[in-house]
């Protein structure tokens, strides 16, 4: 693994931290069912998109993690 992977590695991580937050504020508003019909379904747009994005990004997480196992362990 280089360096840039290495960086993005360890980058990806705070970036899923943050998107689960904004996941869980999301299915909060929602579970509350605050707002009108074109609230409620711009935030489950929304909520599909940060869901995507988490699953993306813990795929390239993996992907990454499998190249160097002795760093990623040291993480568990």
């Amino acid at each position: 693994m280089n360096n840039k992977e290495r960086l993005e590695w360890k980058g990806l991580q705070g970036k899923i931290d943050k998107l689960t937050k904004q996941r869980e504020i999301l299915d909060s508003k929602l579970t509350k069912g605050d707002g009108d019909y074109e609230e409620l379904a711009k935030m489950t747009e929304e909520l599909a998109a940060v869901n995507d994005e988490i699953e993306n990004r813990e795929m390239r997480w993996l992907e990454l993690a499998e190249l160097f196992p002795e760093e990623t362990a040291a993480t568990r």
